[in-house]
């Protein structure tokens, strides 16, 4: 388990070593990488008002004739929650 360890943790110093040398070799992996993946790196929702006025937040498209927006959300941005009233500091 220890010999595991470090051969790991001397595998990552070559690659971080590598990768300060030849930048380019890290934007070409991430490349093929981004390319072995599926293409859905973005999620479509359209949210639109019901006929009782309630919103309604849906993957497909509401019937024709009903205004919507359209919501993307990408797949690689972090989303943090903001802090509330009661975790302000007074």
């Amino acid at each position: 388990m220890k010999k595991t360890l470090i051969v790991l943790a001397l595998a990552a110093a070559a690659a971080a070593t590598y990768l300060y040398v030849e930048p380019q070799w890290g934007r070409s992996v991430l490349r093929q990488v981004r390319t072995a993946l599926p293409n859905e790196q973005q999620t479509t929702l359209y949210k639109w008002q019901d006929a009782d006025g309630r919103w309604q937040v849906t993957s497909e498209r509401p019937a024709a004739g009903v205004r919507y927006e359209v919501l993307r959300y990408d797949h690689d941005t972090n989303v943090l929650p903001s802090l509330g009233e009661t975790s302000k500091s007074r």
